[in-house]
C-alpha cells in the first residue's frame, strides 16, 4: 500500500506531510501499544496535521481511523468527528492501483459532502447530541408554539410520548436497512455491522463474573455512535409526521413534532389531527419494534384565555392500544408545562428543590467559616435549572429571591432584618433576579444565533414580533426596560449582555454603601476569628456593631 501511495505522491495526488504521516502509520501498526502510547502518538499526529492543507485533512484523519488502521476502534471512540472522514480513507485503502485514484477521491468527497448534508438535516429535527443544543431550547420552542396559538384564540393539543427502553429496542436489521437507504458506504457499514453483531456482555455480581452472552439488539448507551444511530433509526417517524402536516406551524416552519432523544412531543390544532398523528406513531412503532408507553405518556389541552376555565370534552387518545391520560400539568425535559400556560408550578418546584439543597449545605458544612459556606452555597444551590424559560414578569420569582436572601442571612449568621444589598456585596455575586436576567439574555443570544433553523426562527419571532404573546418575548422586553437597551441588540452576536447587567448593578450602589460593606467584612472576620482582635473588641461589641451596620 505504501508503494502505491508513494507513486500517488509523485503524481501530486498526495502532499509530502500526508506521505510522512502514512509512513508513520505503517510503522506504528507493527508495534505493541498501550493507551498511553496511543495518546502520545495521536498528539504527534495532530501536530503534524496542522501543516497539512485543508483539502488533505480529510484524507489525513481518514487514514488515522480507516478500516485497516490499527487505531480504528480507539480513534472512533476518542473523537467521533473523525468518523465521517474515515469513509474516504477506508475506501481509498482498498484501491490496489493508483490509476484513477484522483477521480475516485473526488467521487468520495462528493459522497461525503452529501452525507454531511444529510446529517445536518437530521440534526435540525433532533436537538440532543448536537453541539450548542440543550433541553432548554427544545422546551423554548414548545412553549413558544403553544403561546403563539393561545394568544390568537386557538387551542393546542399537546401529547408527550414516552418510548419504553428506546435505545434497547433498536433492531439491527431495521437499522442497517435504514443506513443502506441513506447510502452509507459499504465499508463503513461493514465496520458497524461487525461492531454490533459481535458485541457481548457479562454480569458482575458480588465478585462473580458470568459467562459472556451476545447482544442481539439495541445501541450501546453511552457509546459515541449510539446517539447518531438512534436518531437515524427514529428519523422515519419525524418524516412521517412532517410529510403529513397535521401539526402546528410557526409561520411557515413546521413545529408539530419536537424530538429530544426518545422524548417526542406532538402539537396538533384539533383532537382529530392528534388522533391522526398518534396513528402514524403506531404505524412506525409496529414497523420498527418501538413501544410507546401510554401510562407514562400524557396529554395537555391548552385553551385560549377566554375559554381557559370552560369544561373540556372527554378525549380518547390512544397509543399502543391504551388510552392516554389528559392532565393539567406534566414535566417536559425537567420543565413543568401546564395547560394554563404559566410558569408558576415550575418556579415553585425549582424553589423547593433549591431550599432542599440549601438545607443540605447548612447541615453538612454549618461549622465552616461564613465565606466558605457562601461559596459552597453558590456552587451547589444556585443552578435554578430552566430559569432561562421563566416569564420575568411572573410574581412567583420574588419567592425564589426571598428564599435565597434568607439562606444568605443564615450563611453569614446575620440578623433577619439585615438589608438585602449587604448580602450580595458580601458574597461578590449578583442578586438572584439580576442573575436570572443575565442567564435569560445569554440564552436568548444563543437561540437567535443557533444553527438550528427552528430554534433560531422561534427565538427571533418571539423577540421581534411576539413580545407580549410569548414568554421569551416578554422576558426580552422586561430586560430591555430594566437595563435600558434596544431589544434588537439581542440579535447581535457581539452584544455583551454580561456587562450590561453588571454595570446596572454597580450603578445602584454608592460610596457610603461600599464603605459600610468593607467595615462589615472586617467585623465578620473578627467575629469568626476572635484571636485576631484580642484586646481590641469583645464578642458583645462586635455583635452590636454588626447589627447596627446591617439594620441601619
Amino acid at each position: 500500500m505504501y508503494d502505491h501511495l508513494e507513486t500517488a505522491f509523485k503524481q501530486r495526488y498526495i502532499q509530502p506531510s500526508v506521505l510522512r504521516f502514512i509512513s508513520a502509520c505503517e510503522l506504528f501498526g507493527k508495534k505493541q501499544r498501550s493507551d498511553e502510547s496511543v495518546d502520545a502518538y495521536v498528539s504527534r499526529l495532530r501536530t503534524l496535521s496542522k501543516k497539512v492543507d485543508v483539502d488533505d485533512k480529510a484524507l489525513l484523519y481518514a487514514l488515522l481511523s480507516g478500516l485497516k488502521s490499527p487505531m480504528a476502534s480507539y480513534v472512533l471512540g476518542k473523537n467521533p468527528q473523525m468518523f465521517a472522514e474515515a469513509v474516504v480513507a477506508a475506501r481509498l485503502a482498498e484501491f490496489s492501483v493508483v490509476e484513477g485514484a484522483s477521480h475516485a477521491y473526488q467521487q468520495l468527497c462528493t459522497q461525503l459532502a452529501e452525507m454531511r448534508q444529510d446529517i445536518q438535516k437530521l440534526a435540525q429535527r433532533y436537538d440532543r447530541f448536537k453541539a450548542r443544543r440543550s433541553t432548554n431550547m427544545c422546551t423554548m420552542v414548545l412553549k413558544k408554539t403553544i403561546s403563539n396559538y393561545t394568544a390568537h384564540r386557538s387551542s393546542v393539543y399537546c401529547t408527550m410520548l414516552d418510548a419504553t427502553k428506546a435505545f434497547d429496542r433498536v433492531k439491527y436489521t431495521k437499522l442497517f436497512r435504514v443506513l443502506m437507504v441513506r447510502r452509507l458506504p459499504p465499508v463503513v457499514l461493514r465496520i458497524l455491522l461487525f461492531m454490533y453483531t459481535h458485541s457481548s456482555a457479562e454480569f458482575l455480581w458480588t465478585g462473580c463474573v458470568s459467562r459472556n452472552f451476545s447482544l442481539s439488539n439495541g445501541v450501546k448507551q453511552g457509546g459515541v455512535l449510539s446517539p447518531v444511530l438512534f436518531c437515524v433509526y427514529c428519523d422515519g417517524l419525524l418524516h412521517k409526521l412532517i410529510d403529513a402536516g397535521y401539526g402546528r406551524y410557526i409561520g411557515h416552519v413546521f413545529a408539530g413534532v419536537l424530538a429530544y432523544a426518545d422524548d417526542v412531543v406532538l402539537l396538533a390544532p384539533s383532537a382529530s389531527a392528534m388522533r391522526m398523528m398518534l396513528a402514524l406513531c403506531d404505524e412506525f412503532a409496529t414497523e420498527f419494534s418501538f413501544v410507546f408507553n401510554a401510562i407514562k405518556s400524557k396529554c395537555l389541552v391548552m385553551q385560549p384565555r377566554q375559554h381557559r376555565f370552560s369544561p373540556t370534552l372527554k378525549l380518547d387518545f390512544h397509543v399502543g392500544g391504551s388510552v392516554i391520560e389528559v392532565v393539567e400539568q406534566w414535566p417536559h425535559l425537567g420543565h413543568i408545562i401546564t395547560n394554563r400556560c404559566t410558569d408558576d408550578a415550575d418556579i415553585m418546584n425549582k424553589r423547593s428543590s433549591m431550599i432542599g439543597q440549601i438545607n443540605n449545605v447548612l447541615c453538612y458544612f454549618g461549622k465552616l467559616p461564613s465565606l466558605v459556606k457562601s461559596r459552597l452555597l453558590y456552587a451547589y444551590c444556585s443552578s435554578l435549572y430552566g430559569c432561562e424559560l421563566w416569564d420575568l414578569w411572573n410574581s412567583y420569582i420574588a419567592n425564589v429571591c426571598v428564599a435565597w436572601r434568607k439562606a444568605l442571612r443564615k450563611v453569614w449568621n446575620l440578623s433577619l432584618n439585615t438589608h438585602s444589598y449587604f448580602l450580595f456585596d458580601l458574597s461578590h455575586a449578583l442578586p438572584v433576579y439580576d442573575a436570572v436576567c443575565k442567564r435569560m439574555l445569554s440564552f436568548i443570544s444563543k437561540c437567535v444565533n443557533s444553527d438550528c433553523d427552528l430554534v433560531s426562527f422561534s427565538a427571533r419571532h418571539a423577540v421581534l414580533y411576539g413580545c407580549m404573546s410569548s414568554p421569551l418575548g416578554r422576558s426580552a422586553l422586561c430586560c430591555s426596560l430594566r437595563y435600558m437597551f434596544d431589544i434588537e441588540c439581542l440579535l447581535c452576536p457581539q452584544y455583551n449582555h454580561c456587562n450590561v447587567v453588571r454595570n446596572f448593578y454597580l450603578s445602584t450602589g454608592s460610596s457610603e454603601l461600599l464603605a459600610k460593606v468593607d467595615v462589615l467584612k472586617d467585623m465578620l472576620v473578627f467575629r469568626d476569628h476572635p484571636n485576631q482582635c484580642i484586646g481590641l473588641f469583645d464578642s458583645v461589641k462586635i455583635a452590636t456593631a454588626i447589627k447596627c451596620i446591617c439594620t441601619t
